[in-house]
């Protein structure tokens, strides 16, 4: 009896430990370049700089450290994939030979934290450029994925050109 619930036992764990998580289960966090402008747009590029996530805010309306949802609003997230480095495209409306887009879609859930000192909140009133910092571990795309995001000082209120 009890070599017979041993037995059991051992194939049990087995076949739990050989158990995978498909690749929708994880949370990716991308960790390059932080490309910022506007009223406000945030680029987080990716090691290989041929992705980044989007986050478009309308600052307008947001005086305070505050939490938003994604679809709030003025608040959208995407994800966009491009055939080579794009680290010099965010915030520049002039590129010769710019990398083409090779996919595009717009977050579905999560939620953001824009925190704002009060000094860059004193400059924000000014009409000056000032930094906020964005966290989120839970934006998920369409495909399934889930996007963390840790952008710091990211220098926006100012427009290109």
């Amino acid at each position: 009896m009890f070599k017979y619930l041993y037995f059991v036992v051992i194939i049990m764990s087995v076949s739990c430990t050989t158990t995978k998580k498909s690749a929708k289960d994880k949370v990716e966090v991308f960790r390059g370049p932080v490309v910022s402008c506007g009223n406000a747009s945030i680029f987080q590029l990716n090691n290989e700089k041929n992705r980044y996530i989007l986050v478009k805010l309308d600052m307008s309306n947001i005086d305070s450290s505050t939490r938003v949802e994604i679809g709030d609003p003025g608040v959208t997230v995407s994800l966009v994939k491009f055939d080579g480095d794009v680290s010099n495209r965010p915030c520049n409306d002039v590129m010769d030979d710019a990398p083409k887009e090779i996919s595009s879609q717009q977050a579905q859930h999560g939620d953001l934290e824009v925190t704002i000192s009060p000094e860059e909140l004193e400059k924000k009133r000014s009409g000056a450029g000032y930094r906020i910092h964005l966290e989120s571990s839970n934006i998920t795309f369409p495909d399934g994925f889930t996007f963390a995001v840790s952008i710091h000082d990211a220098y926006v209120g100012w427009l290109p050109g």
